[in-house]
C-alpha cells in the first residue's frame, strides 16, 4: 500500500451489512478510507471499469462464494492484495485460493483482527 494511511483505500466486500459497516468504521477510524461493498459484483464492476478506482486491499467475506466461479478468478486477476475471511463450510474449498490472498483469516474472527491483517499489509506494501 502506499504512504500515508490517509491515501489508502481498502474495499470491504460483506454481505453482512453489521459487519461491513463495524469494519468500515474502525477502518475509518485508524485513517483509511473504507469503502464498503454488498457483494463482489458491484465492486468488480468499479475494479474493471474504473482503474482510477482501484483499492489497495480488499477484505472479502466468503461465505457463500463459489471458490472456483468466476469472481473469485476476475477478483484474483486484479492483483489487488486480498484478505479472505473463510468460515468452518468454506474452509477447504478455499485452500486452493488460500496463495493467492495475502492472508486468510477463519472464523470466529474480530474486527480488531481484520484491521491487524490490514495494517500487516500496509507495513509489508
Amino acid at each position: 500500500m502506499g504512504a500515508g494511511r490517509q491515501s489508502r483505500t481498502v474495499w470491504v466486500v460483506s454481505g453482512e451489512q453489521g459487519e461491513r459497516a463495524c469494519l468500515r468504521a474502525e477502518l475509518i477510524e485508524r485513517g483509511y478510507r473504507a469503502v464498503g461493498f454488498p457483494s463482489l459484483a458491484p465492486a468488480l464492476y468499479l475494479l474493471t471499469g474504473r482503474p482510477s478506482a482501484r483499492p489497495d486491499a480488499v477484505v472479502v467475506d466468503l461465505t457463500g462464494i463459489d471458490p472456483e466461479g468466476t469472481e473469485i478468478a476476475a477478483l484474483v486477476r486484479s492483483r489487488v492484495p486480498l484478505i479472505g475471511i473463510v468460515g468452518a463450510l468454506e474452509t477447504g474449498p478455499f485452500k486452493k485460493q488460500e496463495e493467492k490472498f495475502a492472508a486468510v483469516l477463519r472464523r470466529p474472527v474480530a474486527i480488531g483482527e481484520i484491521v491487524q491483517a490490514v495494517e500487516k499489509l500496509a507495513r509489508e506494501n
